[in-house]
Formats: C-alpha cells, sequence, structure tokens
C-alpha cells in the first residue's frame, strides 16, 4: 500500500479519536433497544373514544295517539270542549263555542242561547236524535243568534268527530271547528272563595238577562258564611256544601225598600234561590244555581 496514504489514514483515526473520545461500547454494557412499545390496549381505548365523535341519535317523535271511532262514544261523556279555531264561519268578537257531552244530553253554546239535545255516536259521526232545543234569550248584538242557528246546523248535520288527546275536530259541510278540552285550557272555578256576579235569571226552562237599570247582584261563599248583595238590599247567612248541592241557612239582610220594580224582582228571585237548597254547576267560570224552578247564573269576578 502506498506509505502517504497510510500516513494520511492514521492522522484522520487521532484527529476522530480526539475529538469524539473512546466511542467503543463497553463488552458488558447490553446494547440499548430500539424496539417501541406499544401502549395498553386500555389506553388506545381510551384514545380512540376521546377522538371518536358520538353518534348522533334523532330524537324520538310520537304522535299523539287517535281514539278509534268505535271508542268515541265511551271517551266524550263528562267532559267539555272550547273552541279554539273555526272554519267556515266567523264568530263574534269575544265568543268561542263550547260543547258538554253529558249523559244523555248534549249541551252546546256559542255566546247566547244554549242548544240541547239527546246524542250519539255513529262510528265517527255525531248524530242528534230530534234535533236541538233551544233557550229563548234576545241577544245583543242579533249577530249572536245568528251565530245560535249556524252551531244548531253544524251539529245536527251528522258532522265526523276525531279525537287525538284533549283536541276534538268536528267536521261538516263547509264547516271545522276544532276544540280542546276545557280541563286543559281553563279549569273550573272555585264555588268557595269566588265573588260571583248574577247577569241571568232562571226560571224553570226560560233563561233571562237583568231587567234593564237593575244593579247586578253578588255572592261570595267562604268559610260556612255566604255574604250577598241582592242589588237592593245586603246581607248573609249560613251555608254548608255537600256534592253538587249547597243548603243555605236563613239570610239576614238589611230592609232597604228598592225604589225600582225591576230591582226588588231581582231580589225576589236571588233569595228565593238562597233559601234552601239548591244544585250547583260550575262551567269554567260560570256558576248556576238551582233551586226548584227558580236559578241564577252567575260569572266570576
Amino acid at each position: 500500500m502506498n506509505p502517504l496514504r497510510l500516513g494520511a489514514l492514521g492522522v484522520v483515526g487521532a484527529i476522530s479519536f480526539l475529538a469524539c473520545g473512546d466511542a467503543s461500547p463497553d463488552p458488558g454494557a447490553e446494547a440499548p433497544s430500539t424496539t417501541t412499545t406499544a401502549p395498553p390496549t386500555d389506553a388506545v381505548t381510551a384514545l380512540t373514544a376521546s377522538t371518536t365523535a358520538p353518534a348522533t341519535t334523532a330524537p324520538a317523535t310520537t304522535a299523539p295517539a287517535t281514539t278509534a271511532p268505535a271508542d268515541l262514544g265511551a271517551a266524550l261523556p263528562g267532559r267539555t270542549f272550547v273552541s279554539t279555531a273555526v272554519e267556515g264561519f266567523t264568530l263574534v268578537d269575544g265568543t268561542q263555542i263550547s260543547l258538554t257531552f253529558d249523559t244523555p244530553a248534549l249541551a252546546a253554546n256559542a255566546g247566547c242561547n244554549t242548544l240541547t239535545g239527546a246524542w250519539a255516536v255513529q262510528g265517527d259521526v255525531l248524530a242528534t236524535s230530534g234535533g236541538l232545543a233551544q233557550t229563548e234569550m234576545a241577544c245583543d248584538p242579533p249577530a249572536l243568534m245568528d251565530q245560535d242557528t249556524w252551531l244548531s246546523s253544524v251539529l245536527t248535520s251528522r258532522p265526523t268527530l276525531a279525537l287525538e288527546a284533549a283536541t276534538l275536530t268536528i267536521v261538516a259541510e263547509g264547516a271545522k271547528v276544532t276544540l280542546v278540552d276545557q280541563a286543559v285550557t281553563a279549569p273550573d272555578r272555585p264555588l268557595e272563595a269566588t265573588t260571583w256576579t248574577v247577569d241571568t235569571l232562571v226560571a224553570g226552562s226560560t233563561a233571562s238577562s237583568l231587567p234593564a237599570g237593575a244593579r247586578p247582584p253578588t255572592l261570595t261563599l267562604s268559610a260556612g258564611t255566604v255574604s250577598v248583595d241582592t242589588g237592593c238590599n245586603t246581607g248573609s247567612g249560613a251555608y254548608t256544601v255537600a256534592g253538587d248541592m249547597v243548603t243555605f241557612g236563613p239570610i239576614a239582610t238589611t230592609r232597604m225598600a228598592c225604589a225600582d220594580p225591576a230591582a226588588q224582582q231581582v231580589e225576589q228571585q236571588v233569595l228565593t234561590v238562597l233559601t234552601g237548597r239548591a244544585t250547583v254547576a260550575i262551567d269554567v267560570d260560570v256558576l248556576t244555581l238551582t233551586n226548584g224552578d227558580a236559578g241564577l247564573m252567575a260569572r266570576a269576578a
């Protein structure tokens, strides 16, 4: 070999030895491992779970159950429905339709007179036997009486019924009425601790408004005492309630003479109803007290 090349190699080796020191491994030392250890399975699972977007589940939607026609006859009795929408007729402002499915009579009101009559459900059809009787109040404005006539024609035309949960739909030719169970939208006012203002006098099957100029009577039942303003005199007396019956004790009143004959007539009707036992019926905010052939209808203040 060429002596110059050997010398050069020696110089290079010496320089490398001085710069790096002794790079020779210790014969007794174990060589470092270059193998990469995989993380434990649990760690991988955790890492995967943290970087994986959770699955999105669409919320379940359940349609309200529709009462089958065969069950309508059993589902309606004892319930009152009030209108929330009317198609095919424009109701007088501030009025709505109410339907009460009593057994055996249906009672309907659209803001003036009350329609009553026997009813049945045949499949999904409402059948009224012999038409509907009607009270004979003169209503103001006269459009209220036209409204009564329209409602009677709808209910006697054999309309179809559909009941979904608390919503009742009545469909007749040229008309559709949507109603909601009153127990959901407007529960009845309590008999006691409510001030009731009389606006209607009942004699047998006839209901009439208060005479013109008469001051509306009021009554409040609370803690066993009824307080009454007859529209002329004031007074109070004891009462007890049992079911839908209220029994009044003697009513002691002031003895001011009623100058207006109309006020005297109203007072006499009020005191007649508040003597002895009277039947109580409350429809949302309307109280009806009936004592024999005499009755009062009052609205909650």
